[in-house]
């Protein structure tokens, strides 16, 4: 098997703001319908934001950090599945 390395830029996560305000891009909508009422969905999404808020207050150096490391680990899935389909054993680092 080939062997392949690459050096992918740092994660960068920037704060934009200060509210958190949840938005859907995307629901799913089926022939099944929900018990849950826009309402129930709207009051469920303000509390997460608020908890986000909240969150990032309180810890939100520890927040970027887990988020950054999320973000590596999900590059590294991507490329490593990418690569390896392809016949290359990858080695997938970040910049310091």
């Amino acid at each position: 098997m080939k062997r392949i390395s690459i050096v992918l830029p740092p994660v960068e996560i920037r704060r934009m703001g200060n509210k958190f305000e949840t938005e859907v891009y995307h629901e799913r909508s089926s022939g099944l319908r929900s018990r849950i009422t826009e309402d129930e969905r709207a009051a469920m999404r303000h509390k997460a934001s608020k908890q986000l808020e909240t969150d990032m207050a309180n810890g939100g150096d520890a927040c970027l950090n887990e988020l950054r490391s999320q973000a590596q680990g999900k590059a590294i899935d991507y490329f490593c599945t990418i690569l390896s389909n392809w016949g290359y054993t990858p080695t997938i680092t970040f910049k310091q």
